[in-house]
């Protein structure tokens, strides 16, 4: 009983002290902290700082960072250690991305649109394809010039049933083919193809993202060397709506559709899905249509919009983004939606998909750990400049029964060093002068001997 009232206020104890220390935290940005296995008393902690938008922050400097530690108990001694006593880190390092360890496997689908709208020109003048070719090769070479383990598939998505050549059908088996090593060459090529590929498609948005996000979650199928699970993401590439949903000969409405679509997402837990949607933003677009009635904001949007607007010189449907979709399906999965409405806006919304990859990586270390022993620490970002104070869940770190300590350059192994240069330097000079004394004792016994 005793044993069990200990365990409950250890628990207690350090729930306390996170929640104490979080008390000042009202920004809704978020800490999260991935602990590696010790080397010797050496910790790394892998940290993401993400701010209330759900996007990661980047350029924090090591004194954005605060740890504390505190002895737990280990397995073996459960009932008998005492409550434990939080103590903060004063020699903290952040790591150099050059650096840091080759990060953990991940693998990303970019699901790119391919509909005939993709042919219009953005704000900037550029046609929409030209400037998502332009920021997915920048993806790419972010990608290679990182340690970044990454595999990438990139693929087309578009329907059209009587050109074929303009249908793009999306499968295991497609999704599978384009699935390449981020540093292999046919990447290259296949972007190349996509960027003289004919624009003749409609937008079928629903049907392939559910195949990717099926495909992705499927259980065991990626796997991982480290102790920690793939990431898994797919990025939606569009510059429209789903047009076959609300096309008047589908007996499924475009809601029903969407349901179906929400609950793959909900259901394929570990993937995360980014939406970039392409173009004028639909507050722009709203404020110079003419409309027979007053439209709102809300999920029904681009329905009232098809419904109720046009726009003078020209067809409405190739210039509307759907916003209220593509926030909904990314944030279900807890991913990031973006609206450039140029071909630079659209190249740094995947550089901000790309940071989702990277991590800040914290090393300490911990003077007083001996084999076996278990640590609780607790990591929080603060920076006043970025608005960020926030606080991570407690996180446990057991070292290894085997553990050595690695001494600090100056002065300890500069000494140990001098000491072993002085002691082979004896044991050289010993040895010659030993040496010599045989030579010298073996030339005097045959000088006598031929006497």
């Amino acid at each position: 009983m005793i044993g069990s009232l200990t365990r409950k206020l250890n628990a207690l104890t350090v729930t306390l002290v996170w929640v104490t220390w979080n008390l000042p935290v009202l920004a809704s940005s978020k800490v999260e902290v991935t602990p590696t296995l010790p080397e010797g008393n050496l910790v790394t902690l892998s940290v993401r700082v993400l701010d209330e938008n759900n996007i990661p922050v980047d350029g924090l400097n090591v004194e954005d960072f605060k740890v504390k530690t505190a002895k737990v108990s280990s397995l073996e001694e459960q009932d008998k250690t005492a409550q434990p006593t939080f103590s903060a880190v004063n020699n903290l390092q952040l790591l150099k991305p050059d650096e840091q360890a080759k990060s953990d496997l991940a693998y990303v689908v970019i699901l790119l649109d391919m509909s005939d709208s993709m042919r219009e020109q953005d704000s900037s003048g550029v046609r929409k394809l030209d400037g998502a070719i332009a920021a997915i090769r920048n993806f790419i070479t972010l990608a290679r010039n990182s340690k970044l383990d990454l595999k990438i598939a990139i693929v087309p998505f578009g329907e059209n049933k009587q050109k074929l050549r303009c249908n793009y059908e999306v499968n295991s088996t497609e999704i599978d083919k384009k699935l390449l090593d981020v540093k292999d060459s046919v990447l290259n090529i296949l972007v190349d193809q996509f960027a003289a590929a004919e624009l003749c498609s409609a937008t079928n948005l629903y049907d392939p993202l559910e195949q990717v996000v099926k495909y992705l979650g499927k259980p065991n199928r990626f796997t991982s060397n480290s102790e920690r699970p793939p990431r898994i993401s797919a990025i939606l590439f569009s510059d429209g709506f789903d047009t076959a949903s609300r096309n008047s000969n589908n007996p499924t409405s475009e809601a029903q559709r969407f349901a179906i679509l929400k609950n793959t997402l909900k259901t394929s837990s570990g993937v995360t899905v980014h939406t970039l949607g392409y173009g004028e933003r639909l507050s722009k677009l709203r404020s110079r249509v003419s409309c027979s009635q007053q439209v709102s904001d809300g999920e029904n949007l681009v329905s009232d919009l098809l419904k109720y607007c046009k726009v003078a010189n020209g067809k409405l449907e190739p210039l509307i983004v759907d916003e209220p979709r593509l926030k909904e399906i990314a944030s279900v999965t807890g991913g990031i939606s973006q609206f450039p409405e140029n071909a630079d806006e659209a190249a740094k919304s995947l550089e901000t998909f790309f940071k989702t990859f990277r991590e800040y990586q914290i090393q300490y270390s911990q003077p007083t750990a001996d084999a076996a022993d278990q640590y609780q620490v607790i990591v929080r970002v603060i920076s006043q400049p970025r608005g960020i104070n926030s606080v991570a869940e407690p996180q446990k770190i057991r070292f290894s029964n085997f553990i050595f300590y690695q001494l600090p350059l100056i002065p300890h192994r500069l000494i140990i060093f001098l000491i072993s240069l002085l002691g082979m330097g004896t044991t050289v000079w010993l040895f010659y002068n030993w040496s010599q004394r045989l030579k010298a004792e073996y030339e005097r016994f045959i000088k006598e001997t031929r006497l």
